[in-house]
């Protein structure tokens, strides 16, 4: 399990986010997405979902998962849900496969990213 904080920073009006294990989640305006990197770049991601949603756990789309071959494949069981209770205000609490135990293997079983919606001041975009 990860846990992903909002860090207070925005882009293009939209919070980011990073994990205990140094991964962000953000959205890339120009690709319309949210994406999981190790930078807050396009450069090098690990998975990703088109979607415009002004926070995470609003997001509908398919999330696009790296496999062993540098390409995306969808994964329709990956779910963006709010957690209730137990964290603190912008704490995400999630199971990230593929990006922190092998970014080569395309597991195909639920993933669940959590996190508690609008902590601080974010206007939407």
């Amino acid at each position: 399990m990860t846990t992903y904080t909002m860090t207070g920073e925005t882009r293009s009006g939209r919070p980011v986010y990073k994990s205990s294990y140094d991964y962000y989640l953000f959205y890339y305006q120009s690709g319309d997405s949210w994406y999981v990197s190790t930078r807050l770049r396009n450069d090098y991601v690990y998975m990703y979902v088109d979607d415009t949603s002004n926070y995470a756990e609003d997001i509908s789309g398919t999330w696009y998962l790296v496999d062993g071959t540098n390409s995306f494949r969808p994964n329709s069981l990956v779910r963006v849900t709010c957690v209730s209770g137990g964290l603190s205000g912008g704490a995400i609490a999630g199971i990230v496969i593929g990006v922190l135990a092998g970014v080569c293997l395309l597991v195909v079983v639920p993933v669940t990213i959590c996190l508690c919606k609008k902590s601080g001041a974010v206007s939407p975009a």
